[in-house]
């Protein structure tokens, strides 16, 4: 037996990474308690002058609202920070949004979601982590004395709650704690366990998950890195081998849910998958079998004609890296393969079949609304990549058992 939270699976590329144990739980950051230091780098929005340090907001309320450029749900957040920010003078209360991602790509995110409030960048995520911040969006109220009043999401904070709290008074507010509870996936699980070890240039691990489905579920990808959390398998497996669900017949029944980190070598960024596809392989005990059935698709082509820009070749000054998600793609350094593969799982929810001739590496800012499955073709069109559905033959990755006694091993946490 494996105790839930153990590792499954833990190797390096030519150097020894030891199955490691996790962390131990710090105390959580609760209601009452002193509010851990903030540390503010710089601000992209914020009068002159504004506090960096915890003590320089002493004497007004503050709402710390920490998002992430990649994160949708911190998109739809916006305008409700916004509207909350405009109720208070300065002097009342301040929302500052606080956002540990690469500085370029935050402020490109705060310009494009016309972010109001004040802006500060937590490079090297120093405040982040005091907060012990597990999902995104995140919301803690700290008062004048410098105490935590509420860990909430945003969108569960309205104005007069607010002014209340301005006012004195005592309204209801959830008990919450900052870090994400158990059931919940942590986008950032792997720096707990000291798993990003600068001395390794490539490793890959595997272990079981407590979380499950729901508002913090996040699989975050990147050039040369894989990071995810509370993930099915028939996912993992999707995205090792970059197809879509229609081209997986998984019959490996798995109802648990896993964590995942791989980091491939430095310019090997296409590495990543396939060390992901022999992680699975050998922790399940199965061989890929293909097999070509006829199913939709979308081909997608280049217009040099009715491209905008935003899809450039990259200049090769910044390191790949970037998010994509279901929102939208902002890349840098990026091959156009992992351009289309993310477009299958992110955007189309099927197989892309690349025909745009491009050849290099190459920079991409385009966003869609998720919620309107046209949009993404209309944006894509903007950027001068022609996406069109059609019916194809396409491979199809079958996935059954193989070594029953290994496998059965690693379906039992515990």
């Amino acid at each position: 037996m494996i105790p839930t939270g153990s590792w499954l699976v833990a190797f390096a590329l030519h150097l020894v990474l030891p199955v490691l144990a996790l962390a131990p739980d710090d105390d959580p950051v609760r209601r009452g308690l002193p509010a851990p230091e903030v540390r503010i780098d710089r601000y992209l929005r914020a009068p002159e002058g504004a506090p960096r340090s915890l003590a320089g907001f002493r004497g007004r309320w503050i709402v710390l609202d920490f998002f992430a450029a990649w994160c949708p749900a911190c998109s739809g957040n916006v305008d409700h920070m916004n509207r909350l920010a405009a109720r208070f003078s300065p002097e009342e209360l301040v929302v500052v949004s606080v956002c540990a991602d690469d500085p370029a790509i935050v402020e490109r995110t705060v310009e494009r979601r016309g972010m109001q409030t004040w802006v500060a960048l937590d490079e090297g995520g120093r405040t982040t982590n005091a907060y012990q911040i597990g999902g995104y969006p995140q919301a803690v109220i700290v008062d004048p004395a410098g105490v935590i009043v509420a860990a909430v999401r945003p969108d569960r904070l309205d104005a007069e709650t607010l002014r209340d709290l301005v006012d004195g008074d005592q309204p209801a507010l959830p008990p919450g704690r900052v870090r994400a509870s158990g059931d919940q996936a942590d986008p950032d699980w792997d720096a707990s366990a000291m798993v990003r070890d600068p001395s390794r240039f490539a490793h890959a691990v595997l272990g079981y998950s407590s979380a499950q489905r729901g508002r913090y579920l996040r699989f975050r990808d990147t050039p040369g890195r894989i990071l995810g959390d509370g993930i099915g398998l028939d996912a993992l497996i999707e995205h090792a081998y970059a197809i879509s669900p229609l081209q997986l017949e998984n019959r490996i029944e798995s109802p648990l849910r896993y964590r995942v980190s791989v980091v491939a070598p430095i310019d090997r960024h296409d590495a990543a998958r396939r060390i992901l596809r022999g992680l699975l392989e050998s922790s399940f005990g199965y061989e890929p079998l293909w097999e070509t059935r006829e199913i939709e698709c979308v081909v997608l082509r280049f217009d040099p004609d009715a491209a905008n820009g935003a899809l450039r070749a990259a200049d090769g000054d910044a390191d790949a890296g970037g998010f994509a998600g279901r929102a939208g793609f902002h890349l840098t350094d990026t091959p156009i393969g992992f351009i289309t593969d993310s477009l299958a799982r992110y955007a189309f929810g099927m197989p892309v079949v690349d025909e745009t001739g491009l050849v290099g590496l190459f920079d991409l800012d385009v966003d869609w609304d998720p919620s309107d499955p046209a949009s993404a073709y209309d944006a894509l069109r903007d950027v001068g990549l022609i996406a069109e559905r059609v019916t194809r033959q396409t491979r199809v990755l079958i996935v059954k058992p193989g070594n029953a006694a290994n496998h059965g091993r690693l379906r039992d946490p515990g």
